[in-house]
């Protein structure tokens, strides 16, 4: 049975926003089916797509690939309406570059005859979660769960600057990291430029700690790996020191 009417909370759909900032696409209805734009997710980790099927009410589908050495990839995807109606919920949480995405997207919807699409209802409830709940799903899609010198680290590049400028307020307001933001130059002409943020130590700890419990299994297991029984969520007050990429290289 279809599922039409879906209900999110405000942490399901901070988490929904901060996965498709990295992961998701937005597109326009193709020459064939010029009113027909598209929602979709694509990813290496089932039960992380599994998870977004349960909140859309979709499928899952697997695409197998030509090559062995690649892995499996899992997507699933809203179309039409109901992607109209994902996109006007998600359009205040994204970065100015999927806003004009979803934007574009959205202007090529006009339904030419009544069809019964999904309708996603949304409640308040979780709304102190939501920066907590919007950066698990970033990092789950978009991060580098590794380390320095022994010590944990979380690195992410983006070539967003409201995005991360986020997660460093983030890192700020709600664990105490002062981090700094760094720019690297594009690999190759006509590519943008990288922006780089890094954690490290106790205050990449705190951050892995708190979003541990809404990770995927791969990321659940590379976290445990990295931080072992120190692993206990630490909502710092005192600002710890600024991991300085340059210092590292």
């Amino acid at each position: 049975m279809i599922r039409r009417e879906l209900h999110l909370d405000m942490r399901q759909l901070a988490w929904l926003a901060g996965l498709l900032e990295g992961e998701g696409t937005f597109v326009k209805g193709s020459p064939a089916k010029p009113r027909r734009p598209a929602a979709a997710v694509g990813m290496c980790d089932k039960d992380v797509i599994q998870r977004v099927c349960d909140l859309w009410g979709t499928r899952l589908y697997t695409h197998i690939p030509k090559v062995e050495r690649y892995k499996q990839v899992y997507r699933t995807e809203l179309v039409g309406g109901s992607a109209v109606a994902l996109m006007t919920l998600l359009h205040p949480h994204m970065s100015v570059r999927r806003q004009a995405q979803i934007d574009e997207s959205i202007a090529t919807y006009t339904p030419l005859r009544s069809i019964k699409h999904k309708r996603f209802h949304l409640s308040p409830e979780g709304s102190e979660e939501f920066d907590r709940h919007w950066l698990a799903g970033l990092l789950e899609g978009e991060a580098a769960f590794t380390h320095n010198r022994g010590a944990p680290m979380l690195e992410l590049n983006t070539v967003d600057a409201d995005v991360i400028l986020r997660v460093q307020r983030i890192y700020r307001e709600r664990y105490g990291a002062g981090v700094k933001i760094h720019e690297r130059p594009p690999r190759r002409a006509g590519y943008q430029p990288q922006l780089h943020i890094a954690i490290y130590g106790d205050g990449a700890r705190a951050v892995m700690a708190d979003i541990a419990p809404l990770m995927g299994v791969r990321r659940g297991e590379r976290i445990a790996a990295l931080t072992g029984d120190y692993a206990q969520l630490r909502l710092l007050r005192e600002p710890w020191a600024c991991y300085d990429v340059r210092r590292a290289a």
